[in-house]
């Protein structure tokens, strides 16, 4: 009875582990460094354009069930810049951004609405939590995640780098306002109240 408990156990153990297999942890922290993102504001009198880089974060996917997709995505906002320097420092102050009060801005995945799915790439709608200035919305935007398999190599020219790569692409819109920024009309001739953005990041798979 032993004999066969102890079959069971091990049988019920690599099942488990036969199910959980395809589920992955890729970290974006990225050692090439060009993971970034963009964003746009088209005012009336002003178009702004930025991005930032430091990126972080880990987020779990599995190729058999991307609708389960959990982590977050993590980018620090003093690596926020625009073309105009002096407009960069007023953006990480007390009246805008406030980089010292909140220091980071995050996407936190709860599930993808999955559209479709085409050799290795998933299109639909991420749902989750944006926090901006430290207040949190949940929001919803549109993904495209592709799964390239053993491409690390690939990308950071190290042919030995067998891992896999989850690349994240979106566009999105945001309101300012929405998240708490208080602008007059004078200063929304200048700087728009909507803010486009533009992702493109991978992550380096950890398992």
């Amino acid at each position: 009875m032993k004999i066969q408990s102890l079959l069971l156990s091990s049988c019920l153990v690599l099942i488990a582990q036969t199910l959980l297999a395809t589920s992955q942890s890729f970290d974006f922290k990225d050692p090439k460094g060009v993971n970034h993102v963009m964003f746009m504001l088209d005012a009336p009198l002003e178009f702004i354009s930025g991005s930032g880089k430091n990126i972080s974060g880990i987020v779990d996917f599995d190729k058999e069930s991307p609708a389960k997709t959990k982590g977050e995505i993590i980018i620090t906002v003093d690596s926020l810049s625009v073309t105009s320097k002096k407009m960069t420092n007023v953006m990480m102050g007390k009246k805008w951004l406030n980089a010292k009060l909140n220091p980071q801005i995050s996407f936190k995945f709860d599930s993808i609405d999955v559209s479709q799915e085409v050799e290795g790439t998933v299109i639909g709608d991420a749902k989750g939590t944006l926090t901006l200035m430290g207040v949190s919305q949940e929001v919803s935007a549109p993904v495209k995640i592709t799964l390239a398999e053993g491409a690390a190599g690939k990308r950071s020219n190290k042919k030995d780098d067998k891992r896999d790569l989850l690349v994240v692409r979106s566009n999105f819109g945001i309101q300012l306002d929405s998240f708490g920024l208080k602008m007059n009309a004078a200063t929304k001739l200048k700087v728009s109240n909507d803010v486009d953005v533009k992702v493109v990041i991978a992550g380096y798979g950890q398992n």
